[in-house]
């Protein structure tokens, strides 16, 4: 039974849920045109697309072109379905990317959208980051 149907007085239980991935809080959406077809993300980049009926799972992770450096991505993986055509979604590193055909091919859309610092050098709350100790790269 979908969460959507549940008509019980206690409301949606744990049971109806499904887990899409793993992780910690992470993006999961769903095709509104395809009940088969749903995506899923995590930490640095790796995002799936998942085919609800069988379990299937395909990775969809964008790569650097040929003679770049690699991509820098963030904690959660920004993950985007287009309002206009549930085939395109969009994906961003240090880079956005649009993909035409659910993930299965990518195309860069635009430049580099960092300066690319070094987090050694960058000063949070009076603290250099070379001289955290703790939980040194956690929330960057």
């Amino acid at each position: 039974m979908r969460p959507s149907a549940v008509r019980g007085t206690a409301g949606i239980a744990g049971f109806t849920w499904a887990t899409m991935q793993g992780g910690d809080g992470f993006v999961a959406i769903q095709d509104p045109t395809d009940y088969r077809i749903a995506y899923s993300e995590s930490q640095d980049g790796n995002m799936v697309r998942i085919d609800r009926v069988t379990g299937e799972t395909i990775a969809i992770r964008p790569l650097a072109n040929e003679g770049e450096p690699a991509l820098r991505w963030n904690w959660d993986t920004p993950l985007v379905m287009s309002p206009h055509d549930p085939k395109v979604i969009f994906a961003a590193a240090n880079k956005v990317f649009r993909s035409s055909n659910r993930g299965l091919n990518w195309e860069t859309v635009g430049t580099d959208l960092t300066n690319n610092a070094n987090r050694d050098d960058i000063v949070t709350m009076g603290l250099k980051g070379s001289d955290i100790r703790i939980s040194r790269n956690d929330g960057i």
